[in-house]
């Protein structure tokens, strides 16, 4: 009897200013890219916040990494819905290193404060659809 598990991973951020578009063997487009998130805390015993953020990297494939191709710039803001996927391969050196990357199941387009989306298009999901993000599945 086999059970049931979960690798679900929702994260929102802003996209880095690196990316990258290929193909794989079998002519599947792969977009990937960056996204920074960004926490705060106060240590204990003092008395300043300190900041920090983290990067993470995320893979798109066939019509939803076209689409990202197209509506990604640096800072665009997103919510990826996805999977962890954890690598183990070898640098130029030869030393095994291991990788976590995010495979993007959907991503969302949000709104910055920057910037502003005039465009949306139908989608079937969302009966109440708006301009302040455009849904990308």
């Amino acid at each position: 009897m086999s059970s049931k598990c979960l690798n679900t991973i929702y994260i929102i951020g802003n996209v880095g200013s690196k990316f990258h578009t290929g193909k794989t063997k079998s002519n599947t487009t792969v977009f990937d890219f960056d996204i920074a998130t960004n926490r705060s805390w106060l240590p204990k015993n003092a008395t300043e916040r300190r900041e920090g953020t983290s990067w993470h990297k995320i893979i798109t494939f066939s019509h939803l990494a076209e689409l990202c191709q197209q509506n990604i710039t640096k800072g665009t803001r997103v919510f990826v819905l996805g999977r962890l996927e954890y690598r183990t391969c070898q640098n130029e050196l030869g030393i095994e290193t291991k990788k976590i990357r995010i495979i993007a199941k959907e991503v969302i387009f949000l709104k910055n404060r920057k910037q502003k989306i005039t465009e949306s298009f139908e989608n079937p999901n969302f009966t109440n659809f708006n301009t302040k993000e455009i849904y990308v599945r």
